[in-house]
């Protein structure tokens, strides 16, 4: 009898098997960080929207009084106007110190189901 060795050629089903469950393990790693991120970048992008928001409210906020256009009793209508935000989003903290009101106004928004942002922000305004 003639004695041949045949020549492998390709791979066996075991081992196209480990590097299918070896590719998958690293996708499925790498999916799970990709959407970490987009929450994060999400979620940073709400906060910088609501800060900026927060901080031009003040700052228009703090010259209404300043140049008498507004009362300290309706300034925190007048933000929230501003915000255009319900009432459980806004909470303004008002002190009078001899002639200077300092305002301290803190928002809250839901970036999704599970997350939200605040911010806290002061302003001081001039003696009138």
């Amino acid at each position: 009898m003639n004695k041949r060795k045949k020549k492998k050629n390709g791979f066996t089903l075991i081992e196209t098997m480990v590097a299918v469950v070896i590719f998958t393990v690293v996708m499925s790693l790498a999916l799970a960080i990709f959407l970490s991120v987009v929450r994060n970048q999400r979620f940073a992008l709400q906060r910088q929207k609501l800060i900026s928001e927060t901080s031009h409210a003040l700052y228009m906020a703090k010259n209404a009084l300043a140049s008498g256009e507004e009362t300290e009793e309706n300034i925190e209508s007048f933000i929230k106007d501003m915000l255009s935000m319900k009432e459980e989003g806004v909470i303004l903290e008002k002190v009078s110190v001899n002639g200077r009101t300092t305002l301290l106004l803190q928002t809250t928004m839901k970036v999704d189901e599970e997350n939200e942002v605040s911010v806290k922000l002061q302003t001081t305004t001039l003696k009138r």
